[in-house]
C-alpha cells in the first residue's frame, strides 16, 4: 500500500475495487462484442486448416499415384520401343529373304524378252537349215535304201 499512497494518497481499497470492476466490465464488453468475432474467426481458421490438411493429404496421394502411373507408362514405353526394334529387325530380315526368293522365282524379265526377240529373228534361218537338212536326210536315206535293197 505504500506504493499506492505515493501515487494516490486519497485512494482507498474501494476505489481499487471499482477500478478492478471497471476493468472486468471492459473485458466482458470487449469479449462480448469483439471476442466472439475473434473466437469465431479462430474456429473458422482451425476448420480451414483441417480442410487444407485433408486437401494436402489428398494431393499427396494423387501425386504418388501420378508418379506411379508415369513410371508404369515409362516402363511400358520402353518395352514397346524394345518390341518395335525387335520387330523392325525381323521385318528387315524377312524382306531380305523375300527379295532373295523373288529373285530366284522371277528372273530378270527384260533379259528373257531380249532372248525371245533374238530367237524370233533366228527362227527363219533355222527353218531354212531344217529344210536343207531334211532334203539332205531324204537323199541320204534314199541312197542307203538303194544300197541295202537286193538287186532284182
Amino acid at each position: 500500500m505504500t506504493l499506492l499512497n505515493i501515487f494516490c494518497p486519497e485512494c482507498t481499497p474501494w476505489l481499487l475495487l471499482m477500478l478492478a470492476g471497471a476493468w472486468i466490465l471492459g473485458w466482458l464488453f470487449w469479449s462480448m462484442f469483439k471476442g466472439s468475432a475473434y473466437k469465431a474467426n479462430i474456429r473458422q481458421l482451425e476448420a480451414d486448416l483441417g480442410d487444407s490438411q485433408k486437401e494436402n493429404t489428398d494431393l499427396k496421394t494423387d501425386l504418388t499415384q501420378a508418379n506411379y502411373q508415369v513410371e508404369k507408362q515409362t516402363k511400358d514405353y520402353a518395352d514397346l520401343q524394345s518390341k518395335l526394334s525387335d520387330l523392325d529387325m525381323k521385318f528387315l530380315a524377312q524382306r531380305e529373304k523375300l527379295a532373295a526368293a523373288e529373285s530366284k522365282i522371277n528372273p530378270d524379265v527384260s533379259n528373257w524378252e531380249q532372248r525371245i526377240a533374238k530367237l524370233g529373228e533366228e527362227l527363219p534361218s533355222v527353218k531354212a537349215e531344217k529344210e536343207q537338212l531334211m532334203v539332205a536326210y531324204e537323199k541320204v536315206k534314199a541312197e542307203v535304201d538303194a544300197q541295202q535293197a537286193p538287186p532284182k
